[in-house]
């Protein structure tokens, strides 16, 4: 019997995967196919949309929750991979995960700057 919440949590880590995989790859194509965007911005794009894709396989492969109790805390990995893969890979995984969530943070404002450059030119 499992938990209702570890059910909730796959259910809602689903979605959210399905649409960071459908937005990031419309995203991807469209600035692969418009010519109009130059090139050093669509370097930039291309890299932040790429990002984006790798980011939600990995959350789709290495499933995780954080959870919070009596002063402590926990991250736990229940994706569908987990039961098969060795100890080594689950944790190679949680790495992933936690390197692509940090570089959103350096990867955001670089769009963000080259689109500020782009308009004011």
């Amino acid at each position: 019997m499992t938990s209702q919440w570890s059910n909730l949590t796959r259910i809602v880590t689903y979605i959210e995967c399905f649409f960071i995989l459908i937005i990031h790859g419309f995203f991807l194509l469209c600035v692969i196919l418009k010519s109009a965007i130059p090139s050093s911005l669509r370097m930039v794009l291309v890299v932040n949309a790429i990002h984006g894709i790798l980011f939600g396989l990995v959350i789709l492969a290495v499933l995780s929750a954080h959870v919070f109790h009596k002063n402590h805390f926990a991250v736990l990995l229940f994706g569908p991979l987990i039961p098969v893969v060795p100890k080594m890979l689950q944790d190679s995984g949680m790495v992933a995960l936690t390197v692509l969530c940090y570089m959103i943070w350096q990867l955001i404002p670089a769009p963000v700057m080259m689109q500020y450059l782009a308009l004011t030119r």
